[in-house]
């Protein structure tokens, strides 16, 4: 994908959570089922020690109330750090008050500025990419995206990642928008020679006018996203949603020593 196609599909998105941040976290306050089973991975590889806490795609910060919430002995341990590109679901995360030992959140946009830049100084205990991979465009941003996220992490940090599985799912699927049907009326038409296998167009609410970019990710994928970085699979499984199956989650833990 070129950097022009990334740029337009970007910017659609972003339009999205500018001016639908209101109605989309409305709907997005309670924390994801599959949250859970990541507790018990965190009580395992750091049941005392500080977590220092990287949160990608914070959106309306859900998952540091999560946290708050069940980490309820370990609040002054806890140092958190959510990061978003749009600010005005920064600005619902920002109101909710959280009894962290530090708590920050900054405006970012992944597409136009990887992650390594500005954290190079900084490494996490946790890092946790929820409902995002499936907005950053093109295999090989995503593919950075974890690679930075790996290496924001100590030796023995935890990575946890989800990839929603709307393809697999007859009502995503049957809601979803052509592009050439798109193009006819969009401000700026995408380049449809420029997609890639598991691009979608996926409206939100009844009308059905506004849409979002997502992307799917296949086992075929996913599998890439991480081949060849200093990370071993602690646990996969699917979670969420009306059957429990909406999002496969991902947990990662970052080795001792780099490998290739």
């Amino acid at each position: 994908m070129d950097a022009k196609t990334a740029q337009a599909l970007n910017a659609l998105n972003r339009t999205f959570y500018c001016d639908l941040a209101e109605e989309f976290s409305a709907t997005r306050e309670g924390p994801w089922p599959g949250w859970l089973r990541l507790l018990s991975a965190i009580d395992r590889y750091y049941p005392t020690a500080d977590l220092e806490v990287l949160d990608v795609g914070c959106g309306n910060g859900r998952f540091a109330s999560f946290l708050a919430t069940n980490l309820p002995s370990r609040h002054e341990r806890v140092r958190y750090l959510g990061i978003d590109a749009s600010a005005a679901m920064l600005e619902r995360a920002g109101a909710v008050a959280l009894p962290f030992a530090s708590t920050e959140y900054r405006l970012w946009d992944l597409v136009n500025t990887p992650l390594r830049e500005g954290l190079a100084a900084r490494s996490f205990s946790l890092t946790v990419l929820f409902g995002l991979l499936h907005h950053v465009p093109g295999l090989a941003r995503r593919r950075e995206l974890i690679r930075d996220a790996a290496i924001c992490l100590r030796p023995g940090g935890l990575l946890a990642f989800t990839c929603w599985q709307f393809d697999k799912i007859e009502r995503f699927r049957e809601k979803a928008i052509s592009w050439k049907e798109f193009n006819l009326t969009a401000e700026l038409p995408i380049d449809v020679d420029e997609l890639e296998p598991g691009d979608r167009l996926l409206p939100w609410g009844d009308s059905g006018r506004v849409v979002r970019y997502c992307h799917f990710a296949d086992e075929e994928e996913t599998a890439q996203l991480t081949r060849g970085l200093p990370l071993e699979l602690v646990e996969t499984y699917r979670a969420d949603g009306r059957e429990g199956n909406l999002n496969q989650y991902f947990i990662f833990r970052r080795l001792q020593t780099e490998s290739a």
